[in-house]
């Protein structure tokens, strides 16, 4: 149910900086894959508890007719959801189980609507419409993991706030600012907003909201919320002191992660999402490096080295799985490493100690898969999921050799994959003086033999006269 959040959207450059401790436990490891099936602009996105039904909101920014999508197999694959409203889609979110889905989308320049589906994104209602001014309009919607708790914000309008699982909305008492962005807990206890440098937490006794600001030098554009609401997690869009900020207080304080959305001044589009449990966050702006934590904010790295023009993000409960989405043709999901596959290699032999590079051709590789011919590993270098380049040693033994490439502990084999030649002397290369020929060797021994037997007949006929 973790989702990512929307905002003016820029292509830009990056740098990435590292921050967090060396000791932390290292978690499963995860592999992100390519996804070429990815339309333009799917804006928001979420996914149920265990990773497997998720769904997106598309936002062509072009006309009124666009649709949601559906996975169900956690962003391997999607299928438009021919029965969903057409419009300019801006949120989408779902329950634990992926049964029930909310969405917000304007039907006009001059209508905003809430939505519902009960049976997978099946058929769809209208449950809610707005249709004040464009400022007025709604932008984003959260659901709480048993789908009972519903939270709808946006621009020059108080959120409204349902706890009967949509049966009745209530207006709840102003927030003194827009809320770009909420989020609910799991669990349906706590409610965060996000306008400025400000966290707003929802009171349900009072049904007042309280500010907390974050950093007063920096813009904030998303929030996520662990499944309890001890832990929460926001990014600033921009700002003199832009970063990923974490709260392991239930939202009273938020420390710095270290690194920056390169954004100054700018209006950037800063994207995050987090599991329910809190182990696996994921933050990247528009066209930057994503910023992957697995150890729940304790030390943060670069997978793959990815950048791209990110636009969502959805994480499982345990954080093992999720998808992204990003504004060109191909996105990404990732999970545990997969099995992966060698269908063939360009070259079957060398000669001993001859300098040879094979491609590999298969599927499923990624950065950091390593190949091996026997038991000895090799010079490998990633090229895409479809290609490997290994290097041949060039003192590798002559022999026969299985070729394996090893995936984070995934492996797959090619038997007999590869020959080394033996260049040693044999009988038929020796060359008996000089340079001479292995055939010139054998004439000469001939025309020796033959001398000899010549010599022997001449002395026998000598003595018989």
């Amino acid at each position: 149910m973790r989702r990512i959040f929307v905002s003016v959207l820029v292509a830009a450059g990056s740098v990435f900086s590292p921050a967090g401790h060396s000791n932390a436990v290292v978690p499963p490891p995860v592999v992100f894959y390519p996804n070429d099936q990815m339309l333009t602009r799917w804006v928001d996105s979420a996914v149920s508890s265990d990773g497997t039904i998720g769904y997106t909101a598309l936002n062509s920014a072009s006309s009124y007719n666009d649709q949601a999508s559906k996975t169900s197999n956690g962003g391997k694959t999607f299928t438009t959801l021919a029965d969903s409203p057409e419009g300019v889609w801006s949120a989408i979110d779902t329950d634990s189980t992926g049964q029930y889905v909310w969405a917000v989308l304007a039907v006009s320049g001059t209508e905003t609507q809430l939505i519902y589906s009960g049976d997978y994104g099946a058929t769809w209602a209208t449950i809610f419409s707005n249709t004040t001014a464009p400022s007025q309009m709604y932008t984003d919607v959260a659901v709480s993991g048993d789908g009972q708790t519903i939270i709808m914000s946006g621009a020059g309008t108080d959120p409204l706030l349902s706890t009967d699982g949509g049966a009745n909305f209530d207006e709840t008492n102003s927030v003194g600012s827009d809320l770009s962005r909420v989020d609910i807990s799991s669990d349906g206890t706590t409610i965060a907003g996000v306008n400025g440098a400000w966290i707003y937490l929802y009171d349900f006794g009072s049904n007042t909201w309280t500010g907390h600001s974050v950093s007063s030098a920096s813009v904030l554009s998303s929030i996520n919320i662990s499944a309890d609401g001890s832990k929460m997690f926001t990014v600033s869009q921009y700002g003199s002191d832009a970063d990923g900020w974490l709260s392991t207080d239930s939202g009273a304080t938020f420390t710095g992660m270290g690194f920056t959305s390169e954004f100054a001044s700018a209006g950037q589009g800063e994207y995050s999402a987090m599991s329910d449990d809190g182990s696996t966050i994921l933050a990247a702006y528009y066209g930057g490096p994503l910023h992957m934590s697995r150890d729940g904010g304790q030390t943060w790295a670069v997978p793959q080295d990815l950048a791209s023009s990110w636009m969502s993000f959805s994480v499982a409960s345990d954080g093992m799985s999720g998808f992204t989405t990003v504004e060109s043709d191909i996105g990404f999901w990732f999970g545990p490493p997969q099995q992966p596959l060698i269908y063939y290699i360009d070259k079957e032999s060398a000669s001993q100690g001859e300098s040879v590079t094979l491609r590999v051709t298969g599927s499923l590789f990624f950065d950091g898969c390593v190949a091996s011919l026997g038991n000895i590993d090799v010079e490998t270098r990633f090229v895409n999921t479809r290609r490997l380049t290994v290097k041949v040693p060039v003192d590798l033994a002559p022999g026969v050799y299985d070729l394996r490439v090893n995936c984070l502990g995934s492996i797959s084999t090619l038997r007999n994959a590869f020959t080394v030649v033996s260049t040693a002397i044999t009988p038929d290369t020796l060359v008996v003086t000089g340079n001479r020929s292995a055939e010139a060797s054998r004439l000469a021994f001939v025309l020796l033999a033959f001398g000899a037997v010549l010599a022997l007949w001449v002395a026998r006929a000598r003595r018989a006269s």
